[in-house]
């Protein structure tokens, strides 16, 4: 079971850190690249600023997730083909409440860098000045990861309630204590309202 719930607590921080590098990289991009070219300017006379971000955001983040599904997809389908591995660890199982709450946090977190690296692209100038402010926000994202055999041996621990709080390290440490154990309804939403 402790190895069930560390693979389950490492999957969703895996697919949660890609997302956020590549789909928050690429709206980062993007909008500095029509900075650089002036093609902003056209477009902002035909568009309101906050739908055009809006829709980079939900756009990007899409493409990052059908990017994933494809690796996660490959990595299935190449860890079937290994057998063992997978045996070793029996029927993986997770309960739905576990589930949606796991998606629920993907997706705020998602919202939160993506929209972070496209603040960050609407600030700079160049495309290498923006990659100066980006360890700004993906540094605090990957603090659980660095902690995770910590959350997952103490996920009720103070270091795990205290990362579940902060909005930058939320997504991803309070998605491994919900893959572990039952987060307690009133940590869950103060979490969520903190991550909105």
């Amino acid at each position: 079971n402790e190895n069930q719930s560390f693979v389950l607590v490492y999957a969703f921080g895996i697919i949660l850190a890609m997302s956020i590098f590549w789909g928050g990289g690429y709206v980062m991009q993007s909008v500095v690249q029509e900075k650089e070219s002036r093609i902003i300017e056209i477009m902002l006379s035909s568009v309101r600023p906050l739908p055009l971000l809006v829709g980079k955001v939900l756009a990007m983040g899409t493409l990052s997730l059908i990017q994933v599904g494809t690796l996660a997809g490959t990595f299935m389908l190449i860890g079937g083909r290994a057998g063992s591995v997978f045996e070793s660890l029996g029927d993986l199982s997770v309960t739905p409440s576990a589930l949606a709450l796991l998606i629920v946090y993907f997706v705020l977190g998602y919202l939160l860098f993506g929209s972070a690296m496209a603040a960050i692209g609407a600030m700079s100038t160049t495309a290498r000045e923006s990659q100066n402010y980006v360890t700004f926000v993906t540094f605090p994202a990957m603090i659980p990861f660095f902690a995770m055999s910590i959350i997952v041996e103490e996920p009720n621990g103070t270091l795990a309630k205290v990362l579940s709080m902060i909005p930058f390290t939320a997504p991803m440490s309070m998605g491994m204590r919900v893959a572990v154990i039952d987060v307690p309804v009133g940590e869950l939403l103060s979490s969520m309202v903190l991550l909105i």
